[in-house]
Parts: structure tokens; C-alpha cells; sequence
């Protein structure tokens, strides 16, 4: 049985998938619109049009998509989602009525032989541009869910933020980390330790900039990216010459903020 998670709604599919289930792999999802037809025609296409990309079906797992080097997993869920029925998730730039509308779902997996060091910032890079390639080739994509941090991304923004993402090297926090406000004083990021195996949690006043906007959480998260994991307490100047000490805490699971 495929599962997976909305918000704090679990959500299944009758599709056996337990042998890619035993790797407890974490992808994304493709939320296409209803009956798009992307048949195995349209992704040899795709794959025959973007360098480095090759297709293949697999019984076991629906279709293996490698890119340079890399492989990754396609498998269609047999169930619609709707965003605006799952008020848990952070719906970001939704358009033209977008989250009012059931969309089919296609996963995109990391392959068992990479998932052990997907945290490697060349294998999630990878990933990602896959990912926006997919969107930039199919219009049928309207938007990603990306699980670890329970948001569903528009297809502009997912795109056009991975993309200077790989460009220019500006992490984008925004979709693929959330912060959340715990109470109207501590926020806490949601989706970090997917990247580094830490969450961050600070004063909201820390991490909130103007206009009610986490930019000052996402350029805080943006270096963490860069640097990973705080082992021990360590102190940082931020883009803006503020300076912050980072302590672990929680036996290493969490980063706080003073």
C-alpha cells in the first residue's frame, strides 16, 4: 500500500509499492492536472529532449528516470488532491483557482541506490533540477508538493526559485523550508532536516523581516544549507552584520536560536 502524507491527513493509494516503501524514501510530488495523458509516450519524449536523461519502465516501481548518473523513480498514485483541503500545508503562489482543484498525483522518487546520501548537496541539486525540468517540460504540472515541508508549490515559483537556485546559488527556503510560528514569540523551521538533519527554532523577531515575511529565516536558513549541521555552539554573522549563536539541542535535533 502507497502512503503518504497532507498535512496531518494520510493519504494511500491500493497500489502495492512495498519494496519502495521498506527504503522509507522521501520524494515529491507532481500534482498534474485530471487525465493529463502523460503516457509512457510523453516520457520518452521528455527524456529524448532533456540532456542526460534516459527512461526506462519498470514493472516494480511504474518508470526509472536516469540523469547523469542518477537515478530516480515515477509512480502514478491512483488518488486526486485538492490544497485547499488540507488548511496544514503551506500553499504557495497557487494560481488562476489552482488550490480549488483535484489533481492527479505522480511521485518523484531518489533511487535506492542514492537515497543513503541524498542529503549530499550535488544529489538533492540533482534532484531539484530534475524536478523543474519536469515542470518546465510539461504544462500539465501545476504545481509540487514537497512533504518534509508539507507545501505545495505553484509551478512559477517552483520553477523560476530553482532555477536561480542553480544559477546563482541562493538556496530556496522558501517552499522547500517553512517556518512556523509555535506561539507569537518562537518560530521553528519545518522541512530543515530533510537538508542538514536539524530543525531551527529562534524568536520569531529573529527570523521575521518586514512586511510579516521570514526573509531574515530564510537567509539564516540559506547559510545553514551552506554549512550544515551545528555540532557544537558556534556563533554566525548574518547577511544583514546581525550576529547569532546557534546551540544544539536535543540530542543534536534541533538548533536554537540566541
Amino acid at each position: 500500500m502507497f502512503r503518504a502524507e497532507i498535512g496531518d491527513v494520510p493519504i494511500s493509494s491500493d497500489i502495492d509499492r512495498s519494496a519502495i516503501l521498506q527504503s522509507n524514501r522521501v520524494g515529491l510530488g507532481l500534482l498534474m492536472a485530471k487525465e493529463a495523458g502523460l503516457d509512457e509516450v510523453a516520457w520518452r519524449e521528455f527524456a529524448g529532449q532533456t540532456p542526460g536523461t534516459f527512461f526506462t519502465p519498470c514493472e516494480k516501481v511504474g518508470a526509472e528516470l536516469l540523469r547523469h548518473g542518477l537515478t530516480f523513480d515515477l509512480i502514478a498514485n491512483d488518488i486526486r488532491i485538492k490544497p485547499s483541503d488540507f488548511p496544514a500545508m503551506h500553499l504557495i503562489d497557487l494560481k488562476d483557482g489552482n488550490a480549488e482543484l483535484d489533481f492527479d498525483v505522480i511521485n518523484l522518487l531518489p533511487g535506492p541506490h542514492i537515497n543513503a546520501g541524498i542529503r549530499a548537496l550535488p544529489i538533492v541539486r540533482g534532484f531539484m533540477e530534475l524536478a523543474r525540468d519536469i515542470v518546465l517540460y510539461f504544462p500539465a504540472v501545476k504545481a509540487v508538493y514537497w512533504p518534509p515541508a508539507q507545501a505545495i508549490i505553484g509551478r512559477q515559483y517552483f520553477e523560476s526559485s530553482i532555477s536561480a537556485w542553480l544559477e546563482q546559488g541562493v538556496f530556496p527556503a522558501r517552499g522547500l523550508v517553512e517556518f512556523v510560528e509555535i506561539d507569537d514569540k518562537i518560530s521553528r523551521t519545518r522541512g530543515l532536516r530533510y537538508f542538514i538533519g536539524q530543525e531551527l527554532e529562534a524568536k520569531t523577531s529573529q527570523v521575521l523581516g518586514s512586511g510579516g515575511v521570514f526573509s531574515a529565516g530564510a537567509r539564516l536558513v540559506n547559510q545553514l544549507i551552506l554549512n550544515g549541521p551545528v555540532n557544537q555552539q558556534q556563533s554566525i554573522i548574518t547577511y544583514d552584520g546581525q550576529t547569532l549563536s546557534l546551540h544544539p539541542a536535543q540530542a543534536g535535533q534541533k538548533i536554537l536560536v540566541r
